[in-house]
């Protein structure tokens, strides 16, 4: 047998038995092609129907979607690299965090809030490649609330009730647990031949699992069999989260929206390429989009787009681009040398992100983890902050979060909840409601949702973009498709 394998690469950040295994298969079995970006390289043509900035859980669908006319050109830019190998396994998603595969964010310590974390800061992952966030997040796949939604609608953006909304879920859905399928009301909950594989995932821990939602139980935390078939509301239920994934590996936007029309010849896909504005004529009235300005391989070129730019980079990025194009608050762009194109105030603003606080349990048993401290399990009480009222409610569901060592089964391992070392909270008793808001407001962290900086709304005066999602005060030439 002769083969002409090269040696296969990682993010360098999985575990080096893992990779050298890789290697060693490829080199002597041939079964892993050789890891290489083919959509590296300058575009021969200047000129596309649409440019997609942003490859990410929204870019991926679009590019699809809008590739699917085969008369229209269609450009996707995306910053990072193809997704390594760790991407495709569930467990190894983390080990892209601070990688070239990340942007790298970090929040700024304020000296006050988050001190029980490392110099104050919490890493903010964001995805760096295609698939964007999805290729490295945890793939829980939650619907949402449709009273969330039907908000929207009546706040005069017409077409975003929960029953179109869920609609479009439905046609991007395909749901694949066949036993849960054989319940109706789950069955009729999700759709089934979408490009997004939804499914739920095995658990080597099955019996570790099934002993906390019968803890949950005892605590009259309901468990169901399927939360969005259980019109999730935030409170109440417990259950096996669905995910994005199928056969035992991720089903991110670039596996389940871009892998499929790699061939289309109207579709074209650039790796690597950094936008750093959005080209705007402001010699119109409205001002008009008109193409990008990126760098690819070392050189900075324009592209242009005959029709519409559109921008999916994600809660930091695309406010970002946009103050970089000259749209966003007209008095911060004039500080930082930006001549003001388009003056509107909510872009960057409204910035809201799911918080968690980590409340460890110790018990006789191993962890999930096998760890000498044998840590058995964190308990996650997840809330969307957004003012010291919230404080308390989180106080409130720590409290209930610790209500489960006093259930059968956590009896049964002698759990207990460990008091952490945190200098800002050692003046209150341990338990404590005091204790527990300076705890939630050391420690809480991010399970990495931001969301609402380029907020949809009927009014320019609060919002950024209109019930179609177009900048307010900007135009294209979409209208003469």
């Amino acid at each position: 047998m002769s083969c002409d394998a090269e040696y296969f690469s990682t993010s360098g950040t999985a575990p080096q038995l893992f990779a050298s295994a890789l290697n060693f298969l490829a080199a002597t079995q041939c079964i892993v092609p050789n890891k290489t970006d083919p959509y590296d390289e300058i575009p021969d043509i200047d000129t596309f129907d649409f440019i997609i900035v942003g490859s990410g859980s929204a870019g991926s669908v679009v590019a699809n979607r809008l590739s699917e006319i085969e008369t229209w050109k269609v450009l996707l830019l995306e910053a990072g690299p193809e997704p390594p190998i760790e991407s495709d396994i569930p467990s190894l998603g983390t080990t892209l965090f601070q990688s070239k595969y990340d942007w790298q964010y970090t929040t700024k310590s304020n000296g006050d809030k988050q001190q029980g974390w490392r110099n104050g800061a919490l890493s903010w992952p964001r995805g760096k490649m295609l698939g964007g966030s999805s290729s490295m997040n945890s793939m829980v796949y939650m619907k949402g609330r449709d009273h969330d939604y039907q908000c929207w609608d009546n706040e005069q953006n017409s077409n975003w009730s929960k029953e179109k909304v869920d609609y479009y879920f439905k046609k991007a859905e395909n749901f694949q647990d066949m036993k849960l399928n054989k319940n109706p009301v789950v069955y009729q909950t999700y759709g089934h031949s979408g490009p997004l594989v939804v499914n739920s995932l095995n658990s080597t821990y099955k019996e570790i699992t099934e002993n906390l939602k019968e803890s949950w139980n005892h605590l009259g935390i309901k468990s169901v069999p399927d939360i969005n078939a259980a019109k999730y509301r935030g409170y109440g239920l417990s259950g096996i989260a669905r995910v994005t994934a199928q056969n035992g590996h991720r089903e991110s936007t670039y596996r389940a929206y871009l892998k499929p029309m790699i061939n289309r010849k109207n579709m074209k896909i650039i790796t690597n390429a950094f936008v750093t504005k959005i080209l705007i004529d402001d010699n119109t009235s409205p001002p008009q989009a008109y193409g990008v300005e990126v760098e690819i391989g070392g050189q900075t070129i324009k592209l242009y787009s005959n029709y519409e730019v559109i921008l999916s980079t994600g809660t930091i990025n695309t406010p970002q681009i946009l103050m970089l194009s000259g749209i966003g608050p007209k008095e911060h762009l004039l500080s930082k040398n930006i001549s003001c194109i388009v003056d509107l105030a909510s872009v960057g603003k409204n910035l809201q992100d799911h918080l968690y606080v980590p409340i460890p349990i110790y018990g006789d048993k191993p962890g999930i983890e096998d760890t000498t401290e044998e840590m058995f399990s964190y308990a996650k009480y997840l809330y969307n902050k957004t003012g010291a009222r919230d404080v308390n409610k989180i106080v409130d569901g720590i409290k209930m979060v610790t209500k489960l060592v006093n259930t059968p089964y956590f009896k049964t391992i002698n759990a207990f909840i460990p008091k952490i070392d945190i200098p800002e909270c050692n003046q209150y008793e341990f338990q404590s409601d005091l204790y527990w808001k300076c705890y939630s407001l050391q420690i809480s962290g991010t399970i990495f949702h931001p969301v609402g900086t380029a907020r949809m709304g009927f009014d320019p005066e609060d919002s950024v973009v209109d019930k179609f999602l177009k900048v307010h005060g900007i135009i294209t030439s979409a209208s003469e498709i």
